[in-house]
């Protein structure tokens, strides 16, 4: 028969130390401790991404809001223009300087008024510094005359552009078709068309969008009032690479489309990451605490006991 000293030893080989099952469970708490913080930070991103995409929607409808009202407001004076020469049955050259001198104090987004009877020049304001343009014919002219027949056979006005500007700067055209009605049939017959260019630098500083604090990039799209399928023209074409919001911006004809991300781009790391890690931090650590205390005590002390009644 053994001693009892070997029997001692013996029992204590085969209960074995509960180290090794509290470093498996320590283990197993500090892995479920880092997929719950990653998993909280993605949600906590995915939240934050959710609200600025609605916080860059709000500022792009707003800002594509007063371009569209900008544009809009200045094209519908000149489309006013030639309502006064439908009810009058045309216009002279003083009525016409009168009024497109009141036009271009109100709107100095205009850069000049002509008005081509007959698809021939023959009315510019201001004259000075345009003298070129009187008598220009647009059914012979090679780069617009599609344009201005197009307006022609429509009837509705045509948005081009924007352009670069031979007097510099960069501006939109605007082409509308003008209509007389005859005293004798009251019917209405083709007169000509007028043609504006809108300064399109003092359309987006009218609009904002030229402000320092905006806090959203943008570019758009849509050259000739092509809408989504156009090509670009303001801003840098790569914000269209990287998932922004769009919002169309309605013409008298036609349509632009602006993309927009929040400056700086979108959130790439949860918001609220450094207080989601100290809580899991803190959690996990409360929890191997409580995990080794009660090792070192219960099991201890359990192990003692079995030990006392094998001896």
């Amino acid at each position: 028969m053994s001693p009892p000293s070997q029997q001692i030893t013996h029992k204590r080989s085969r209960k074995g130390s509960p180290l090794p099952y509290l470093l498996v469970i320590a283990s197993l708490i500090i892995v479920a401790a880092v997929a719950i913080d990653l998993y909280l930070e993605r949600i906590d991103l995915e939240i934050a991404v959710n609200d600025q995409r609605e916080e860059c929607l709000l500022e792009a409808s707003i800002l594509a809001s007063r371009i569209q009202a900008e544009a809009i407001s200045t094209f519908y004076l000149v489309v006013g223009l030639a309502r006064v020469i439908e009810i009058n049955g045309g216009i002279t050259d003083a009525q016409f300087q009168d009024i497109c001198s009141q036009l271009v104090r109100s709107r100095p987004g205009l850069r000049n008024i002509a008005a081509a009877p007959d698809m021939v020049v023959k009315y510019v304001y201001p004259l000075e510094g345009n003298e070129a343009a009187v008598g220009l014919d647009y059914s012979k002219h090679p780069t617009q005359r599609d344009s201005a027949f197009k307006v022609k056979k429509t009837g509705q006005p045509l948005i081009a552009g924007p352009f670069i500007l031979v007097q510099g700067g960069e501006a939109v055209i605007g082409r509308f078709p003008v209509y007389v009605r005859s005293p004798e049939s009251n019917e209405r017959s083709f007169w000509g068309i007028i043609s504006t260019p809108l300064d399109t630098g003092i359309l987006y500083k009218e609009a904002g969008l030229l402000d320092p604090s905006l806090p959203i990039e943008v570019n758009i799209r849509g050259l000739d009032a092509s809408g989504a399928r156009g090509k670009f023209f303001y801003g840098h074409e790569s914000i269209s690479q990287s998932n922004p919001v769009h919002f169309p911006i309605e013409l008298l004809s036609g349509s632009w489309e602006m993309a927009a991300v929040p400056k700086g781009g979108w959130l790439q790391v949860s918001p609220n990451a450094t207080y989601i890690r100290s809580i899991t931090g803190i959690v996990t650590l409360l929890l191997l605490l409580l995990i080794t205390i009660y090792y070192l005590f219960y099991g201890a002390s359990s192990t003692a006991k079995k030990w006392s009644v094998n001896l």
